[in-house]
């Protein structure tokens, strides 16, 4: 909308702006939001320093390229990728006539090897701040 620069009413340019200003207002509450669910392509977090403390939810952000989370109790926590941990071994098959002694030490090791890949999983997690476990 054009003004004339001379002559024109003060009032009823005013009017006008805060007509259009109740349109604009009532146009913004009927829109849908953007939805923060789904991206059409990679999300990129700058470098920032910690956010302050919300009073509910949390703030994602970035600090020298590693991602971290501020709840609202002020706890941050860095995520990071957990120690890779390679797949066990299955030597499980089909039960013998008659156990011996080198089946049976066959599955022991192979129980204990599931044991140990278990225990690195968990410690992995752990690290990497994903869980946390008594």
């Amino acid at each position: 909308m054009r003004y004339d620069e001379f002559g024109t009413d003060q009032t009823r340019i005013i009017r006008d702006l805060e007509r259009r200003i109740e349109v604009l207002e009532a146009q913004a509450r009927t829109r849908p939001g953007a939805p923060v669910t789904q991206a059409s392509g990679p999300l990129f977090l700058p470098n920032s320093s910690t956010p302050a403390t919300s009073s509910g939810g949390c703030a994602i952000y970035a600090v020298s390229g590693g991602f971290r989370v501020i709840d609202s109790s002020g706890t941050v926590r860095q995520i990071t990728a957990g120690a890779a941990v390679s797949n066990p071994t299955l030597v499980m098959g089909d039960a013998p006539g008659s156990y011996t002694t080198g089946y049976a030490n066959t599955q022991s090791a192979a129980i204990n090897e599931h044991h140990d890949k278990f225990v690195a999983l968990l410690t992995s997690l752990r690290n990497a701040g994903v869980i946390s476990t008594v």
